[in-house]
């Protein structure tokens, strides 16, 4: 049986180009820096003054892709999760991102800025610009400097990449599918036996979000898997292939998360400048997301996730059908 397993993680020595290894791990009484550690993921400095590392959780995994994994353990500490520069993932509350190894690039301009987009670009690439990183802006040549880590120098790349095309630019949004496979009666008992009895079953990961600790897990008829989020009573998903029990959402970093793409407005009656204020007004505040007016005045860029930036989409669509945004 699952549950009597000793807690473990597959890791083992990569290889120049081989994948991350899968992560195995039902833990049982012990505390979540434990946990995390043999996992092969890591605490974030404000996780770790927060006490998270003492903090009770609820997940299994059985040979889970790693990103299975830092789901459901940032599910079950109520965390966010970042893939670190090596290999594993930190797991972290805060806005800013934990800082990587720094590098200085700068990339030539091909024609002159306002120093406005500067201000946008730092909104933006926020969750970088922390402990010495920065980012300049030359406003008569457009060329940009910056010192950030790996991650934030590609980021930044990206942004400056989208500025300088208006061609379309726009994220496929996929929804992984659910696991196939059914489970057997689960009847009311401690969660620690409801998550590990569904990855015997075939899930690859359960997390139990904390606040439902404290109260038993449901009873549950036996049934698909794919359907168990609509018959537990209790609102639940399948996100990155783990049960995410208790307020599920993607646990992935909203900076890390977020994609920049570039939306074409420049056949609607309203300037970009203005279609950007309303189109950031439908966009969440999250770190590292916001819209931006493109420099030829011809497309919006928005930087979000992928469901969000169709969400703009449609919301563009239906303003355009009913002929409030289109050109004379």
């Amino acid at each position: 049986m699952i549950r009597g397993w000793v807690l473990a993680t597959v890791l083992g020595m990569l290889g120049a180009g081989e994948p991350a290894p899968p992560v195995t791990m039902v833990p049982a009484n012990r505390p979540a820096a434990e946990v995390v550690a043999l996992a092969g993921a890591m605490l974030a400095p404000d996780a770790l003054d927060r006490g998270v590392g003492f903090h009770p959780l609820v997940v299994a995994a059985l040979r889970a892709p790693p990103a299975t994994a830092w789901q459901a353990l940032a599910h079950a500490l109520d965390l966010q999760w970042i893939p670190a520069e090596a290999v594993g993932a930190w797991l972290t509350a805060a806005d800013r991102l934990p800082v990587g190894r720094r590098h200085g690039r700068t990339w030539p301009g091909t024609r002159s800025l306002p120093l406005v987009v500067e201000r946008q670009v730092r909104e933006v690439m926020a969750p970088w610009l922390h402990d010495g990183a920065a980012i300049a802006l030359d406003p008569l040549s457009g060329s940009w400097s910056a010192t950030m880590d790996g991650s934030g120098l590609a980021r930044l790349e990206d942004l400056l990449t989208a500025m300088e095309n208006d061609a379309p630019r726009l994220p496929s949004l996929i929804t992984p599918a659910p696991p196939d496979g059914r489970h057997r009666d689960l009847s009311a008992a401690d969660w620690q036996s409801f998550a590990a009895d569904l990855v015997e079953a075939g899930a690859p990961a359960v997390a139990v979000h904390p606040s439902l600790l404290s109260a038993s897990s449901p009873a549950v008829a036996a049934g698909s898997l794919a359907t168990l989020p609509d018959r537990m009573g209790i609102p639940s998903a399948w996100i990155d292939g783990c049960l995410c029990v208790g307020q599920p959402r993607n646990r992935l970093h909203p900076a890390w998360a977020a994609q920049v793409a570039v939306v074409p407005v420049g056949h609607l009656r309203r300037p970009a400048s203005d279609l950007a204020s309303a189109v950031a007004a439908a966009v969440p505040r999250r770190p590292g997301w916001g819209v931006l007016d493109h420099p030829r005045g011809t497309a919006l860029i928005v930087i979000a996730d992928a469901r969000t930036i169709h969400g703009v989409l449609d919301l563009l669509d239906h303003r355009e059908r009913d002929g409030a945004l289109l050109a004379p």
